[in-house]
Formats: C-alpha cells, sequence, structure tokens
C-alpha cells in the first residue's frame, strides 16, 4: 500500500499466481468490493463522520497481475471464496499498522 498526495494504491504484485480450484477472485483487474473493503472498513471506522459514498473510493487505486489468484482468468475456477480475500485484509491491516502503529491494535492472532 501506497499513500501519496492523499492517494492510495493497492498493489497486489507479489500475488500468488491464479490456481486450477476456486479459491481465484475473480476482480478482472478492477478495484473491487473484496480488494478496497479492508480499507475502507478502517477509514470509515477511523473516522465516523465519513459517508459511505462511492466518493469514498475516488482516492483508491489497485494494481492486480493478471493470472494472479487475485486476478484469476479463464479457465481456472473462480468463486470469491474468504479465504484470500481474508488474507490480503490482514495484509492491509499490516500496512497500515506498520505506517502507524497508534491508528489500529494488532491484527488478531489465528487459531486453527
Amino acid at each position: 500500500m501506497t499513500v501519496r498526495d492523499g492517494d492510495v494504491e493497492l498493489d497486489m504484485s507479489g500475488s500468488d499466481p491464479q490456481v486450477r480450484s476456486a479459491y481465484n477472485v475473480p476482480t478482472m483487474g478492477k478495484r473491487t468490493y473484496w480488494l478496497t473493503f479492508r480499507l475502507t472498513n478502517f477509514l470509515t471506522t477511523f473516522d465516523g463522520l465519513m459517508p459511505h459514498n462511492t466518493g469514498l473510493y475516488r482516492s483508491i487505486s489497485v494494481k492486480v497481475p493478471r493470472g494472479s489468484v487475485l486476478n484469476a482468468e479463464y479457465p481456472d475456477a473462480v468463486c470469491v471464496r474468504n479465504s484470500v480475500p481474508y488474507r490480503l485484509f490482514d495484509c492491509v491491516s499490516g500496512a497500515i499498522l506498520a505506517a502507524d502503529p497508534a491508528l489500529m491494535p494488532a491484527p488478531p492472532e489465528e487459531r486453527w
């Protein structure tokens, strides 16, 4: 995540390649709910007066490589399973935490 002059870019260039199973997320390389959810959730929680409308997304861009698990292409299966987007949520939380630890508590510890 890069923040510059009020704009935020979420760069998923290091994402794993798509897989044959339905763990892939079909984003078509566009800024979708699954890619921006954690960031927009943080913003609207941090600032309770921030309107929940499309203006919130104007300053957010995404870079999602074709053929990645977050931008899968035919013929591999897609299904928007939660496991891949939830790992992305952890990454965004970690980026916010690294930028300013006072902005949020640590991401939850997973216990499997």
